[in-house]
Formats: C-alpha cells, sequence, structure tokens
C-alpha cells in the first residue's frame, strides 16, 4: 500500500541530508513513499567536518524549490518553523468545529509544509565524533 501522505513527512529529509553530503549525486527531490530508488548509502563528495553535520540538522531546504524560509512556508515573519496541526488531533486544543481531523492533517494538500531536518520539537541534537588516532575513551559528543 503507498502511503503517499508519509512521502514528503521522511523521504524528503533523506533526499535532503544525501545531497547536501553529495550534491554532485542528482539525486530526484521526488521518490515514492518509501525512497526505494534511492541508494541505501553515498559517498560524501568532501570529508564532512562537525560543522558540515550540524549545519544539515539546522536545514530547512535553504536554495531549493522546497525552501521553508522564503514564501509562504516562511510564515509572514521568514520564520520556517511549523506548527505541526497533526498533533491537535482529538485532543482537545481546538473546539470541535475548528478541529482538522486526521485525514485532513496527513492529506498532503498543496496547504501542507514540509517537514525539515530541523523540526521545531527537537530539543537538541548530537553528533559523535570517533577519531582513529586516539583512544576509544576519547571520542567526542558535540551538542548542537
Amino acid at each position: 500500500q503507498d502511503h503517499k501522505h508519509l512521502s514528503n513527512y521522511a523521504t524528503r529529509r533523506v533526499w535532503r541530508v544525501m545531497t547536501l553530503a553529495a550534491p554532485s549525486s542528482g539525486l530526484p527531490a521526488e521518490t515514492n513513499t518509501w525512497a526505494d530508488d534511492y541508494p541505501f548509502d553515498m559517498k560524501p563528495d568532501k570529508l564532512l567536518s562537525v560543522a558540515d553535520i550540524t549545519a544539515m540538522h539546522r536545514d530547512h531546504y535553504e536554495g531549493t524549490p522546497y525552501d521553508m524560509t522564503k514564501g509562504t512556508q516562511a510564515g509572514p515573519y521568514g520564520d520556517p518553523s511549523r506548527f505541526d496541526p497533526s498533533e491537535t488531533v482529538g485532543k482537545g486544543v481546538y473546539p470541535p468545529e475548528e478541529e482538522i481531523n486526521s485525514v485532513e492533517a496527513f492529506s498532503g494538500y498543496p496547504t501542507a509544509f514540509e517537514r525539515a531536518i530541523s523540526i521545531y520539537r527537537c530539543s537538541y541534537s548530537w553528533v559523535s565524533e570517533s577519531r582513529a588516532a586516539v583512544p576509544n575513551e576519547l571520542g567526542l559528543i558535540w551538542f548542537s
């Protein structure tokens, strides 16, 4: 069963990480729900630094057709953080006549926003750095 409503929810984020790591890949942004036409992994075009990875964690599709910092997706103040209406379904957040239902929340209507890698409800992220030249005990964890 194809769950087209989930495609932008997850696979666009996979596409973005892969194209940030390997811009030369030419990976298409449009795929099916399971992204089974994407490779399992790919070699980055260059050695990725901790700064590169943390930049991926902060990404809102800047510079792509899905850029959440521009146009309607950025809202009136250019803020790419999008509230996820699906989290309110059946929880009494809105009066029943104003509440969206699960069909609307996951429908993929043109008004649905992309889900960025940097999502508003992520409190923190981290990058683990393993270094071959030092003992395992001296590995690093970077919080961002």
